[in-house]
């Protein structure tokens, strides 16, 4: 596979992959609800092209996160949008994002929410963990990815977003 259609292929599944659903609040927990807005400068994509633009908007809902992804990138045909709403009790559960299946689980470890993602794709299952966090004045979120491509390997990306007041 060339490095275009890997980036195009990472690219897509990363549109895919922007969903995660959060558990009740916990007083030790950070408060992740809001609208975030990606920092492409602060942002590490690895060896995939970054978007144009992402924005995320988390809403809390008891033991359920919705969490919507949009992203306007043109490696990956211009703008997605990805919804995910699922419990956040570490159980595999099927998530569903436009036309697409995934298995998801998300589950809190400390103040660190954890993420895990399979997407179909056409050179078969992608594997994403994600870990989030927020600094200490709840501006910054911050996810790290480990991505796993079958017959490409592993890549890791960090993506930083500034919360819009």
């Amino acid at each position: 596979m060339s490095l275009r259609s890997a980036a195009v292929l990472t690219a897509g599944v990363l549109t895919i992959l922007t969903t995660s659903p959060l558990q009740a609040q916990d007083a030790s927990r950070p408060d992740f609800t809001g609208t975030w807005v990606l920092s492409i400068d602060d942002s590490d994509f690895g060896m995939s092209p970054p978007p144009d633009s992402a924005l995320i908007e988390i809403e809390r809902a008891d033991d359920h996160v919705v969490i919507a992804r949009t992203s306007h990138h043109p490696a990956a045909g211009g703008e997605n949008t990805t919804t995910l709403d699922m419990p956040a009790d570490g159980e595999t559960h099927e998530a569903t994002t436009g036309d697409e299946s995934t298995d998801a689980s998300v589950e809190w470890d400390g103040e660190v929410l954890q993420l895990w993602i399979v997407a179909q794709s056409s050179v078969g299952a992608v594997d994403v963990f994600e870990t989030w966090g927020i600094d200490e004045n709840g501006a910054r979120l911050t996810i790290d990815r480990l991505i796993e491509v079958p017959d490409m390997g592993e890549f890791e990306q960090t993506l930083v977003f500034t919360k819009r007041e």
